[in-house]
């Protein structure tokens, strides 16, 4: 079972104020537009690290749903870790047995899927190493 971390997750209220003070407070630099996924109720955007290639993904909801309530109940802040994987199916069958997890499109055009229970009190995500269609731009 490899698999590396691809992003930190954050959950925000105000997805361009977050980005803008990712940049000017820390130096981060978004990397091409924010993407609605209209099917999650969410926009994101990923912002990079130039000293090591961090990934942030900044979380915004855009409708009621999980990530809303969360919002409301924990405020802005972390949300999730999220590890790259090969194999996103057999990853995600190993790590939670016997659970019906919900894999969808996410982010950059990649499988992806939350494990069921929170590990520490941090939730994981799991996501493709390399997307099924497209990149940053949307070309194949």
């Amino acid at each position: 079972m490899a698999f590396s971390l691809d992003h930190v997750g954050v959950v925000v209220r105000d997805l361009d104020e977050a980005v803008h003070r990712f940049g000017t407070q820390f130096g981060w630099s978004a990397i091409g537009s924010p993407e609605r996924l209209d099917h999650l109720g969410v926009t994101v955007a990923y912002l990079r690290n130039g000293a090591d290639d961090t990934l942030v993904q900044v979380v915004c909801p855009t409708a009621p749903g999980p990530l809303w309530e969360h919002l409301d109940a924990q405020g802005e802040g972390l949300h999730h870790l999220c590890y790259a994987v090969d194999n996103i199916q057999a990853m995600a069958a190993a790590m939670a047995p016997g659970s019906a997890l919900n894999i969808v499109r996410g982010g950059r055009g990649r499988l992806a899927c939350f494990l069921p229970e929170p590990t520490v009190g941090v939730r994981i995500e799991l996501t493709e190493a390399r997307p099924s269609f497209g990149g940053f731009d949307g070309k194949a």
